[in-house]
């Protein structure tokens, strides 16, 4: 597993009570031979566009200028290796002594355009890399769907699903800690394990108000069959209480952080459900942390079933519920749409010009106004990350 860290750069409290500006970590198994691709490229637009309020997504006005381009670099080139008992070799890159890979800014690549922004790329000046166990010394094959918080300054917890392969029914809930000033991770703690059925996509969530750490996972043999629970902690997730099933037809967060509504301490959760060749994103919203649930949406594409999952959202600068969700390859694209609503009602979701071959992303929202996106544009077979190829060279993205 490796956490990659943008130095600098700080959330929006309102999204994500972390301080990091890495929206997603990247993990891989510690014993099976897999390529390593880990090539990022930031991309920033100067501010939110501005939304027509009327129910429909426009648009940015003319008023809306994206940051040029002379404040803009890359921050991070391409890395690759193999988790085979060997480091990864990296690219324009030095290695400190505590075996980060520390990488300085280059040329920025030519920026997207989407339907509703231009990006360009980050001011953020060094990306640090570290994998949470020494390569071939996890215990277990494969490690996958993660999520990150900050417990204290600079104290991360990260929860992920670990065993043999994803699906498997050995496939347990992990959670690995790094203690402020620590050097190296400490060792992986299994914090939930239910015997002979797979589980799935832990997601972390620290509530503003009370410090309290919720940990949703999923339980089933399937996507299509899994049920959502959900485990608290008071004490910054060394220990936990018993699961709890969340009511029938909520699934907690899909794959994504929630989000905090800082007037109302609400919890918005980014859902999905994936039925059998049906495919559609919804917001479950819970206003007293975890007891009551409501489900809002759905986010659908018109006219195809199989559209989209794993939305991502944040709270526009205007106060609008804005999602980017994972399509299916007959879209290809990543896709979006903005609720005026609170989530209540969302238009009918767009393609953006991101590609989008079928595989999870995250977004957050930065405190200066900045959202960012962490993505793959290339394919899923080696669970690349944020890869440059020529039709595609932007890589992690900033909406505005």
């Amino acid at each position: 597993m490796v956490v990659l860290r943008a130095k600098g750069v700080r959330n929006s409290r309102a999204c994500l009570p972390s301080r990091i500006a890495v929206l997603r970590m990247v993990i891989f198994g510690g014993f099976l031979s897999l390529s390593l691709v880990l090539p990022i490229t930031v991309l920033f637009s100067n501010r939110l566009p501005a939304f027509e309020t009327d129910g429909k997504q426009q648009r940015p006005s003319a008023s809306t200028s994206p940051m040029s381009s002379e404040h803009s670099t890359s921050v991070l080139p391409r890395l690759r290796g193999s988790i085979n008992g060997h480091g990864p070799e990296t690219n324009e890159a030095e290695t400190n002594k505590e075996g980060r890979a520390e990488v300085a800014a280059k040329a920025p690549p030519k920026a997207h355009r989407t339907r509703d922004s231009l990006l360009t790329v980050s001011g953020a000046k060094l990306i640090s890399k570290e994998f949470l166990w020494p390569l071939g010394y996890a215990p277990f094959n494969n490690a996958h769907a993660s999520s990150i918080i900050e417990i204290e300054p600079d104290e991360f917890l990260v929860a992920y699903f670990g065993g043999s392969k994803e699906g498997a029914k050995d496939v347990a809930i992990w959670t690995s800690r790094k203690q402020a000033d620590a050097k190296v991770w400490d060792p992986p703690v299994m914090v939930v394990d239910e015997s002979g059925v797979p589980l799935w996509n832990p997601v972390l969530f620290k509530v503003p108000a009370t410090g309290e750490v919720l940990l949703f996972f999923k339980i089933g043999h399937s996507p299509e069959s899994w049920t959502g629970h959900l485990q608290r902690s008071s004490d910054g997730g060394r220990t936990w209480g018993s699961p709890t099933a969340l009511p029938a037809g909520i699934v907690g967060p899909a794959k994504n952080k929630p989000v905090y509504g800082m007037e109302d301490g609400a919890i918005y959760c980014p859902s999905s459900t994936e039925s059998y060749q049906a495919w559609s994103a919804w917001v479950e919203v819970t206003r007293d942390n975890g007891v009551t649930w409501q489900r809002l949406g759905p986010i659908v594409v018109p006219g195809i079933n199989k559209g989209v999952i794993q939305p991502s959202i944040f709270f526009t600068n205007e106060g609008h519920l804005r999602a980017f969700c994972r399509s299916s390859r007959q879209i290809g694209k990543v896709v979006t749409s903005t609720s005026y609503d609170g989530g209540y009602q969302w238009p009918p979701a767009s393609p953006t010009d991101v590609p989008n071959p079928n595989c999870g992303f995250d977004v957050v929202k930065l405190t200066d106004g900045r959202v960012v996106m962490v993505h793959n544009t290339v394919n899923r077979a080696v669970l690349e990350v944020s890869p440059v190829p020529r039709a595609c060279p932007s890589s992690i993205a900033c909406f505005g």
